[in-house]
């Protein structure tokens, strides 16, 4: 029989996890609502944020949760030219050219990280990334209630 204690720490990281996914739904949901473009490129913006935050760490030491400022001027002025000269371009041409451009644009990136960065996993080693939060019986991982806070 499950335990009162395993079904709890699986319900709030649950909610925690969600509220994360969610914040990633917003910035979709955003850019569909205020541009009408279906980014299929959204989920590899998200991994060079990923990649980003990883370098800035490993190179200067900054924490990436203090560096997001910096990550995500970065990304923008990676974004920026994108949207300039591939989206604005296909502005009043209708749905399908933009989304079929993201979905190209998401294709290439993501032979570019395997290419770059090969296919194994990392991970930020932080104490907050590995340590969770013990409330009695009930533990959380830490990185869980940042991102949902955030």
């Amino acid at each position: 029989m499950v335990g009162l204690d395993v079904i709890l720490n699986a319900l709030i990281s649950g909610v925690l996890l969600g509220g994360m996914l969610a914040l990633t739904a917003l910035g979709l949901s955003i850019i569909l609502g205020v541009m009408r473009l279906v980014n299929l490129a959204h989920g590899e913006f998200l991994v060079a944020g990923a990649y980003a935050g990883l370098f800035l760490l490993q190179w200067t030491g900054i924490d990436p949760l203090l560096g997001l400022g910096l990550i995500g001027i970065a990304l923008a002025l990676i974004g920026y030219p994108i949207y300039r000269f591939l989206l604005a371009p296909l502005a009043g041409k209708g749905p399908e050219a933009s989304m079929m451009t993201m979905f190209g644009l998401s294709i290439i990136l993501q032979n570019v990280f395997v290419l770059l960065f090969s296919a194994d996993t990392r991970a930020i080693e932080r104490g907050y990334a590995t340590v969770p939060l013990d409330f009695g019986p009930i533990s959380v991982p830490q990185i869980y209630v940042i991102g949902f806070c955030i």
